[in-house]
């Protein structure tokens, strides 16, 4: 089965969660995530965390206290 493929980017996300990408930016049909690339353009160190939710449940990829330094990007694939 092919597949297509989309890129979806945010900017400004800012300090507390989002739903991203959510049904309006992740169309139906796309259903393969390959990587998240955390940037984190600010000028202190940010906490982040990253994860998935099922409907019932958050199935985390990258917990906190995973720290970023200013200018510097976490990436996960």
């Amino acid at each position: 089965m092919a597949q297509n493929f989309r890129r979806i980017t945010a900017v400004n996300i800012g300090t507390s969660a989002v739903d991203f990408p959510d049904g309006s930016n992740f169309p139906s049909g796309y259903h393969t995530l390959i990587g998240i690339r955390i940037c984190n353009t600010s000028a202190s160190t940010v906490n982040v965390s990253a994860y998935i939710n099922n409907g019932s449940a958050n199935i985390y990829i990258q917990k906190s206290p995973t720290t970023i330094a200013p200018g510097a990007a976490l990436e996960l694939i």
